[in-house]
């Protein structure tokens, strides 16, 4: 039995977390005065208000739209034995969510469960894909 085969079962962990991750961005992510806002959302505001401009913002803002399909890839690549392919997708999944997470904690905006789901979903994901990579390491020596 390939190395990729007996790992395969410990490697949907990251697989779920990534898309447990991508999903929290549909969840309350603010609450701005009345209206609670998904990850989405405050996105779509931020980007018509101006406040996503220079620097590195715009291409996380072009990412953080594409976390979806990047952790719809992962699914997908692992469901078909592509781990390297699925690993890219579920990292940039949970780098992109993390990311905005951090930049949403760092506001002054009153954040909601979503933020907290994706920073905790995104940190399972990163985390247990490190450990993944560690112990395919040590089979292939």
């Amino acid at each position: 039995m390939a190395a990729a085969e007996t790992l395969a079962p410990r490697s949907w962990v990251w697989v779920l977390a990534a898309a447990a991750a991508a999903a929290t961005a549909f969840g309350p992510w603010v609450r701005t005065g009345r209206v609670v806002r998904s990850g989405f959302e405050l996105a779509r505001s931020a980007e018509r208000l101006d406040v996503v401009d220079g620097g590195a913002a715009p291409l996380l803002l072009a990412v953080w739209f594409c976390v979806p399909l990047l952790a719809a890839v992962s699914f997908t690549a692992a469901a078909f034995g592509r781990w390297h392919v699925s690993a890219l997708a579920a990292t940039l999944t949970a780098t992109a969510v993390l990311g905005v997470t951090v930049l949403v904690l760092r506001t002054p905006l009153a954040t909601e469960w979503g933020v907290t789901a994706g920073l905790g979903a995104a940190g399972i994901c990163l985390a247990t894909l490190a450990v993944d990579a560690v112990l395919r390491r040590q089979v292939r020596r």
